[in-house]
């Protein structure tokens, strides 16, 4: 049985919803996605800066980068030591594209970012990518680990 996306949508509302998302062009909601995911990471960033008016510039993006990807990232001194530039999902979802493009190598977009596109939009910062990898292909590589101190 089908279940709208919230409890207080009906179902036949949702259609009418879908379809008119559907009419408009995928140009169009791409970039009201993309405005939408650089404007709240842009609110949030300012607000995390406030809350932490303290530390320094290194310190913030340690704490930030531990906040969002993990403290097992903080460790990856090219993330520290580069500007912080905020970016969407779009941009990175497009970037990796590019690079799968560029590589041969097949790939399907979902998760999120596929679903504001074709269907619902969502505020989630998701983008689930399967790829195909052929096993003649595949090149094992090194990887880089380093560390950081606040």
């Amino acid at each position: 049985m089908y279940k709208t996306q919230a409890a207080d949508t009906t179902i036949e509302a949702e259609k009418i919803w879908f379809e008119l998302i559907g009419k408009m062009p995928i140009e169009t909601r791409i970039m009201q996605h993309h405005r939408a995911s650089i404007q709240s990471q842009q609110i949030w960033w300012d607000l995390f800066k406030q809350q932490h008016n303290n530390l320094t510039n290194k310190q913030l993006k340690i704490e930030y980068i531990k906040l969002k990807l993990g403290e097992e990232y903080c460790s990856i001194n090219k993330l520290i030591d580069r500007d912080f530039m905020i970016v969407s999902e779009i941009d990175l979802a497009v970037t990796l594209g590019e690079i799968l493009d560029n590589l041969n190598i097949p790939y399907y977009l979902g998760g999120g970012l596929a679903s504001s596109f074709w269907g619902e939009r969502r505020q989630t910062e998701d983008a689930d990518i399967a790829v195909i990898l052929e096993p003649e292909k595949v090149q094992i590589g090194r990887v880089y680990s380093g560390s950081c101190v606040a």
